[in-house]
């Protein structure tokens, strides 16, 4: 069974070991946290408040991936997260962890 907990504790424990996975391991861990983040929120727009729950670990995960990969399509999903989980912080009245959010992931708010 597919648990929302457990997935934000895989995605929270990936960051943990990135810096030690070489180039092969590092594309194959994000691209699996990437899919367990989908089947978790299948919807962005309908479960918006899930994406700003989820979205930290996540988007730490897809700057170091594309800051090392030079893969477009992870900041490209980074930018996406970042915009769904801020504007949702937003508009349920988080509106300085929406200002924190923005200091802390703000390389891909642009």
């Amino acid at each position: 069974m597919i648990c929302r907990d457990d997935i934000i504790t895989a995605t929270f424990h990936s960051t943990l070991v990135l810096d030690i996975l070489d180039d092969v391991d590092l594309e194959r861990m994000t691209n699996r946290i990437i899919a367990l983040n989908r089947i978790a929120i299948q919807d962005s727009s309908k479960y918006d408040y899930e994406v700003a729950m989820m979205a930290s670990p996540l988007i730490e995960i897809l700057i170091y991936t594309w800051k090392k990969l030079e893969n477009e399509k992870h900041l490209k999903l980074a930018r996406d997260t970042f915009d769904t989980a801020h504007s949702a912080w937003i508009k349920y009245g988080f509106h300085e962890k929406a200002e924190n959010f923005k200091k802390k992931y703000g390389e891909v708010w642009l």
